[in-house]
């Protein structure tokens, strides 16, 4: 099955309309060492995720997208890519370790990432009006770059902080907490909406428990696969690393599997 194709479930809105359909690069070994690696090199997870995306989006919509683009895509949408790019790296089947709350016994739950509940982002996406006394707010989802810009605060003034930076007006009035509320539920529901936790039953005492989901859960954890390939096919071949980690995987390991044929380590 071909998981380059992909279609957001919200868009990317730029030159006045919204672009969904779009389409990863291959993935080769620069690619899975750049993921591999790059999470040990950045500040935050959004820093990260923006960076990720830049490198293994190949398009989205026929524009030339740039570095900005995946600034501003929503949350949803780049929690969305994440899933889906880990589906194009095999990591189709993922496993959560949980501890139950009621008798406290620790046990794993099973994810497809193809089953991931998703819904689509509501009428009027990514903006919607909400009006303050006498003023008709513009209010845009929250995207990449709001995330990195609370990325080093706290509690309620990230969340303030995040508020405002959705209302896509000059002069911002004051808030009341109530109002505040008010504006995150209206964006929650024009936002596209991934499923953050599962319900599942404790197979100890049956209780049902609510399990964090963690949409950037990748399953590239070692890059030893990586360099095991890469040394089997520089003896072979007498490639040079570059070329080598410039192949798409799956020629990379129809080679492989060519090697191992001819010791008659497989059929």
């Amino acid at each position: 099955m071909d998981l380059s194709d992909f279609t957001l479930p919200g868009g990317l809105w730029a030159d006045g309309q919204i672009y969904r359909q779009g389409r990863f690069t291959s993935v080769t070994g620069y690619l899975e060492e750049f993921v591999a690696t790059s999470s040990l090199k950045l500040s935050s997870i959004p820093e990260w995720v923006t960076t990720v995306l830049f490198e293994a989006v190949e398009s989205i919509g026929s524009r030339k997208w740039t570095w900005d683009d995946f600034h501003k895509l929503c949350v949803a949408d780049r929690q969305y890519l994440m899933i889906q790019l880990g589906r194009k790296f095999g990591s189709e089947i993922i496993w959560y370790k949980a501890e139950c709350f009621s008798c406290k016994e620790n046990f794993e739950v099973r994810l497809e990432k193809s089953e991931w509940p998703c819904s689509q982002a509501g009428p009027g996406f990514p903006f919607t009006n909400y009006i303050v006394g006498d003023q008709e707010l513009r209010l845009r989802l929250p995207n990449g770059a709001d995330q990195e810009s609370i990325e080093n605060m706290d509690g309620e003034d990230a969340w303030w902080k995040l508020l405002y930076s959705c209302i896509d007006v000059e002069d911002k009035p004051k808030l009341s907490f109530e109002q505040a509320k008010e504006i995150e539920k209206v964006l929650e529901e024009l936002s596209p909406q991934l499923a953050l936790e599962m319900q599942t039953s404790c197979p100890n005492c049956q209780k049902k428990n609510m399990v964090p989901l963690d949409p950037y859960a990748f399953g590239v954890d070692s890059l030893k696969p990586l360099f095991v390939e890469v040394h089997a096919l520089a003896l072979a071949y007498n490639w040079t690393e570059k070329e080598i980690l410039a192949l798409p995987r799956k020629r990379r390991r129809m080679y492989i599997k060519l090697i191992d044929q001819t010791r008659g380590m497989v059929s």
